[in-house]
């Protein structure tokens, strides 16, 4: 989701965006795995324009890369190196050419590094005047795993004439964006895409979009908390892969410690933002945790309530807070506190409401019937009450939380003639006051 993170900076004005450049260094590696080149130029063709039909605005239109590797010399000099000459690669020192020292052209940049080379061979004045925020590899001798063997050459050619920082696979404080979660952007065309796209042998991202990382200090500088220095060291003795040493005054800056939280944080604000959607984007829905409301009758965990974010899918008072809490980057956008269930069912509770509070779970009640509801809860105090409403109706009933005997002393109680008619509900549990943890619900046909 880096093209998309970068788009809601540049849509709001947080960023100039100069190019959004498409480089695939074929070899036969990438042939095997059937990633063509037109493929990939099509696609962010496609990308840019769902971004701009969704309200988005300062987006340039792609450019060309190089489709091909960078030949290594004989004489093994760079300067011997012939260029490949793309519309990306002039792009590139045109914009590197309005840049300066004090405010240098930064390229976010994926493993493929040969535009950027390529780039250096037309005019080998820029480097000085450039911040290379690469994607490349694992710490530890070889930094360039992710791409490099590529194009191993620009890879050599970056690593020893710029001023690099390098994110690699290894670094794992990456921004938080699992796609069920994607349903608390504004719902544009631009969403859908993020929610549906796949990529061949690998649906990306996961959990985790590691490929963000290098835009993330764009505006949280902070996210990075500590950094080794390298250099160039020398060529594998096949010579398919640079590798490199630690050096503290190296030119490429490697972060080994980030703040994940501040990672999560500034890619939700910014894809959040109604300025990047050209203002009021539409207002937002409460959406099922999975996309689709749970099967009734069925067990809901407590902490699946529905995405939508405060007001919307749930409400919450207290501060997200707690050792445990912030531990886990489970659903760190939302303001609500979550505390490790410690017994053999494991997983999350909801902890720390307060009165008024409330979450919200879309279901489906697959038969007309009557129906109770189990609750799972633990209390170390005087326990409390817990509301239900369904479709934002009055109360529908209450059930009392007892004192069960401790945080992690669980006890079940239940409410039962709830009648239903099949369809979908959005159950609303209201917190009636007192202190409890609600682990999970079992909703139960009666009978």
């Amino acid at each position: 989701y880096t093209d998309e993170y970068l788009f809601a900076l540049a849509s709001a004005g947080d960023i100039d965006l100069r190019g959004v450049i498409t480089t695939i260094s074929t070899n036969d590696y990438w042939q095997k795995r059937e990633i063509q080149y037109e493929w990939h130029v099509v696609g962010r063709e496609e990308i840019v324009q769902k971004a701009r039909r969704s309200g988005m605005k300062n987006i340039p239109d792609p450019v060309r890369g190089p489709s091909t590797a960078l030949v290594k010399p004989s004489s093994g000099r760079i300067e011997d190196t012939l260029p490949i000459d793309t519309p990306a690669s002039r792009l590139i020192v045109e914009e590197a050419g309005k840049a300066g020292t004090e405010k240098p052209l930064v390229i976010i940049m994926g493993g493929q590094a040969t535009a950027v080379a390529d780039a250096y061979l037309l005019d080998n004045s820029i480097a000085d005047r450039i911040i290379v925020a690469w994607l490349a590899g694992e710490d530890g001798g070889n930094l360039y795993g992710y791409n490099g063997g590529c194009d191993p050459w620009a890879t050599y050619i970056i690593s020893v004439r710029f001023k690099c920082v390098l994110f690699g696979n290894v670094f794992r404080q990456a921004p938080y964006v699992p796609k069920k979660q994607l349903s608390e952007l504004p719902y544009t065309e631009l969403r859908q895409w993020m929610i549906e796209k796949e990529l061949p042998h690998v649906n990306l991202p996961g959990e985790y979009d590691f490929d963000a990382q290098p835009a993330i200090p764009l505006m949280r500088p902070d996210y990075i908390t500590r950094v080794k220095r390298f250099t160039f060291s020398h060529f594998e003795e096949n010579g398919s892969m640079p590798l490199v040493k630690e050096d503290e005054n190296g030119n490429l800056v490697y972060p080994v410690e980030a703040d994940i939280n501040a990672a999560t944080g500034e890619w939700w604000r910014a894809m959040k933002n109604p300025a990047a959607y050209g203002g009021s984007p539409p207002a937002p829905v409460s959406v099922p945790y999975n996309g689709a409301p749970f099967a009734v009758p069925g067990i809901i965990q407590a902490e699946q309530f529905d995405f939508g974010g405060e007001g919307v899918s749930y409400s919450c008072k207290a501060e997200k807070t707690g050792t445990q809490v912030l531990k886990t980057v489970f659903r760190a956008t939302d303001h609500v506190n979550f505390d490790v269930i410690n017994d053999e069912k494991g997983g999350y509770c909801v902890t720390d409401l307060r009165k008024g509070d409330w979450l919200n779970y879309s279901i489906y009640v697959k038969e007309t019937g009557e129906y109770k509801i189990e609750f799972r809860v633990s209390s170390g105090m005087n326990g409390g009450i817990l509301h239900l409403q369904f479709d934002g109706e009055e109360v529908y009933g209450s059930v009392m939380v007892p004192r069960t005997g401790g945080w992690q002393e669980w006890k079940t109680v239940e409410i039962d003639g709830i009648k239903l008619s099949a369809g979908k509900y959005i159950l609303k549990l209201v917190h009636g006051g007192g202190r409890f943890n609600l682990d999970c619900f079992n909703i139960v046909k009666a009978g």
